[in-house]
């Protein structure tokens, strides 16, 4: 990831700020809940901001889940709808994407449970988050490399499988 991150460092940090984005959502949500049931104590946010082994092991389950729901085959269409389009309704979702609506409702849900879009039930809309712009152009830029040294390694080996398989002259 080093080579990539090299390479679109912007990238790395938009998708690393937007899952710490939605990791305060849920911090401040945790917190709030705690609050209301009286219990003593440091708060969840409190917790996480004074102990580094559980920041890194937050952020690592973080990208974990964020890259299984980007790499899972049924969400990327609807992610790609989203981010090239903006704010959909479900009803043009579904027919872009080919996915029925009960089924695009619990996918949405995934995309939402780990930030990767909006939804305002009141409209039936889903919108995609900063998140889902940078995380696509990411993986974008990720395909675009390995390909690129995909081509470059099978050139160099075909070449000297070439020299090795060429015909001596007599």
């Amino acid at each position: 990831m080093s080579a990539l991150t090299a390479a679109r460092p912007d990238l790395a940090t938009a998708v690393g700020r937007g899952l710490a984005g939605r990791l305060a959502q849920r911090l401040r949500t945790l917190d709030r809940l705690d609050a209301l049931e009286g219990r003593s104590g440091a708060l969840p946010s409190e917790e996480l901001r004074d102990d580094p082994v559980a920041r890194e092991l937050v952020a690592r389950e973080l990208v974990a889940r964020l890259l299984q729901v980007a790499s899972d085959a049924r969400l990327a269409p609807i992610v790609r709808a989203l981010v090239a389009g903006g704010a959909r309704t479900s009803a043009t979702l579904a027919a872009m994407t080919g996915v029925p609506r009960v089924a695009l409702a619990r996918r949405l849900d995934d995309l939402v449970d780990v930030g990767l879009a909006e939804r305002d039930p009141s409209a039936d809309t889903a919108a995609p988050t900063p998140l889902a712009a940078a995380l696509a152009e990411l993986l974008d830029a990720l395909a675009s490399a390995t390909a690129a040294a995909l081509i470059d390694a099978l050139t160099a080996a075909t070449a000297s499988a070439l020299g090795d398989a060429a015909p001596e002259a007599h």
